[in-house]
């Protein structure tokens, strides 16, 4: 019997550590066809535009590319573009989805989610990772993705970090957020996404979980200064969640 109570523990145990946010997004979830994520990829690709005047010129890197929203606006202004996902489902969707489009390569990242060293003999002037951070595990891991995209960037290169959490007052964020829904017009979108997190609440256990990473932001600039060229903070709203920050790396 304490054989068998132990194995339940241990089965137990388990199943609670596979509860985080790779396994969230490695299966179809609410996100994948909402309005309120392709408003967001709206949004996004038209600051995004003005922030780097996409052209021909580029080979572009988008980090958690999810289902390609981004990749299908963003393919026919510069020369190629390569999406990356830790997970398997989004992969498939962009591989389907792309599949005619030789400009378009699509990757899975392994289980370092931070180390792109198996991108080979390419050379990004434009990364991108859109509200990826958010699900990483700590700080540090944001570092190191800096590092390893620096080592397959292009002279002059630019990296975006956008949608980083930080520490805040929850109550205000929700607010200034129904108010911008309303302003840009996605309430309705809005409304709809936390009508289907209320019902399907897997989104919810998950992030009792592994919670959001809410991020030092002084000491993440302190930490990227030492060893990147230029940082820039974006103040403006780039996508539909107005109490993030945004940072404009020059590797």
């Amino acid at each position: 019997m304490a054989i068998l109570t132990f194995k339940f523990r241990k089965i137990g145990i388990y199943k609670l550590n596979n509860i985080n946010w790779l396994n969230y997004w490695n299966k179809k979830n609410i996100w994948t066809e909402s309005d309120l994520w392709k408003k967001n990829n709206d949004i996004f690709f038209l600051k995004t535009s003005h922030i780097f005047n996409f052209s021909k010129k580029n080979i572009v890197l988008d980090i958690g590319c999810g289902n390609g929203d981004f990749t299908n606006k963003v393919i026919n202004r510069v020369d190629k573009v390569y999406c990356v996902d830790t997970s398997q489902e989004y992969v498939n969707i962009c591989k389907t989805r792309f599949s005619n489009n030789k400009n378009v390569t699509v990757l899975k990242l392994g289980n370092n989610y931070t180390d792109l060293s198996f991108i080979k003999d390419i050379k990004f002037s434009i990364i991108i990772a859109n509200s990826v951070v958010q699900y990483y595990r700590s700080q540090n891991e944001i570092i190191d993705l800096v590092k390893s995209v620096q080592k397959i960037s292009a002279e002059n290169a630019r990296f975006l970090i956008s949608d980083i959490e930080i520490f805040s007052d929850k109550k205000k964020s929700y607010l200034n957020l129904i108010y911008n829904s309303i302003v840009k017009r996605y309430f309705f979108s809005l409304i709809k996404v936390g009508l289907k997190l209320i019902v399907n609440k897997e989104y919810s256990k998950t992030k009792q979980r592994q919670s959001i990473l809410a991020v030092n932001f002084d000491k993440l600039i302190r930490d990227l200064s030492i060893f990147v060229k230029k940082i820039s903070i974006i103040n403006e709203n780039i996508t539909v969640n107005v109490n993030r920050k945004h940072l404009l790396i020059e590797l």
